[in-house]
């Protein structure tokens, strides 16, 4: 795996080395807390393993008066039928950077064979309601992690 952002060096690193437990992903949008504007909806982050598995990640989140509120991650995956893939897991951080938010997901997937993969990627969103892709990729490891 190819780091190509000292923020996502960071949040993946820890994630990765330290064996964040992952936790089991609900593929429902989750309920958003208040917020006095409309919330916005960040650019979406789709990795597929062709044949196995997809997975999809994007933040919703509230900015007020310059200052970004609130994030919720969402988180949704698919499984191809017949391709012997399991979905396991899901970790999901958010990290205030200033003014802006950056967050990230991980999720994992076991396809019958002794490989795991890791479909993550790492959001930026601001109060004025850009978003950006920080970086994201699929790392693959011989045992489950955490």
């Amino acid at each position: 795996m190819r780091l190509r952002n000292p923020v996502s060096g960071l949040v993946v690193g820890a994630a990765l080395l330290v064996g964040v437990p992952m936790a089991s992903d609900a593929a429902e949008t989750p309920a958003l807390p208040p917020c006095a504007s409309v919330p916005h909806r960040s650019v979406e982050v789709h990795l597929e393993s062709p044949g196995h598995w997809s997975y999809d990640h994007y933040l919703v989140w509230c900015a007020t008066d310059g200052t970004v509120e609130w994030t919720v991650p969402v988180v949704t995956h698919e499984v191809v039928s017949g391709s012997g893939c399991v979905w396991a897991s899901n970790e999901e951080t958010q990290r205030p950077d200033g003014k802006e938010v950056t967050g990230f997901a991980m999720g994992e997937f076991w396809c019958g064979t002794e490989d795991y993969e890791y479909p993550w990627s790492v959001l930026g969103v601001s109060p004025d309601g850009r978003s950006w892709v920080v970086d994201k990729g699929v790392d693959r490891s011989s045992a489950p992690r955490g």
